[in-house]
């Protein structure tokens, strides 16, 4: 589930006023976290935030895996359409390593909006010390071209931060921000926000319990038990 986006400022007006709308946005305080569902060991918040449409999201679950089984079913965009809900291809488009590559994956949503695609740079990160692993995902929206098929999300940023409990259970925290483009009906949006993330994390413990990624090696990933 990041991005940077630079703007170029035609006149001193411009930057004069964008600043002002950036101030102001810095000032007005957040929302706190409102709780949203807590089912199934699945805890979703949201909050919002100033000047933005669209709520920021978290997830807070715990998975009877291992750190490794867990990395490889994140980094495996191959398999994504069985598990993260309503998504109709996910594939990576340039990898520097394997912990650093570039992906473009797409969404669909229910009429009348129209279906999204967001390209997105994934990187992970381990604690060499405490063993925890975080993932970004940061929007790339130029790294492919535009699809007429799709809606491109203009800006994303999401992370997992893994947490090893003990061996065999890890807990996980998943953060959402996203701009997705064009308009869409409040009634998707508190869809995707209610739903889509019970669903996906329901989803990926499925795959993890079927032992899909049991003999999967994860390259420059630290085992926090051995």
């Amino acid at each position: 589930m990041n991005p940077a986006f630079f703007l170029l400022y035609p006149s001193m007006k411009g930057f004069l006023f964008t600043t002002l709308l950036l101030t102001i946005a810095y000032v007005l305080p957040a929302q706190e976290w409102k709780l949203i569902k807590n089912k199934d060991n699945i805890i979703v918040h949201t909050r919002k935030m100033p000047g933005q449409s669209i709520k920021d999201l978290k997830i807070n679950t715990t998975f009877n895996t291992t750190m490794r089984e867990l990395v490889a079913a994140l980094e495996d965009f191959s398999t994504d359409q069985s598990w993260v809900k309503n998504t109709i291809f996910s594939r990576k488009i340039e990898e520097r390593s394997a912990s650093y590559f570039y992906f473009h994956t797409a969404t669909d949503l229910p009429f009348p909006a129209k279906d999204r695609d967001a390209a997105m740079l994934y990187t992970r990160v381990q604690d060499p010390d405490t063993k925890v692993v975080r993932i970004d995902y940061t929007g790339a929206a130029d790294k492919v071209p535009v699809d007429a098929d799709y809606v491109r999300v203009p800006s994303l940023t999401a992370y997992y931060i893994l947490t090893p409990v003990s061996d065999g259970q890890i807990d996980v925290e998943y953060y959402l921000r996203t701009d997705p483009g064009g308009s869409i009906p409040n009634w998707v949006i508190n869809m995707a926000i209610s739903v889509g993330p019970t669903d996906t994390m329901k989803a990926l413990r499925q795959v993890l319990s079927s032992g899909r990624y049991a003999e999967t090696i994860v390259p420059g990933l630290l085992d926090p038990f051995n």
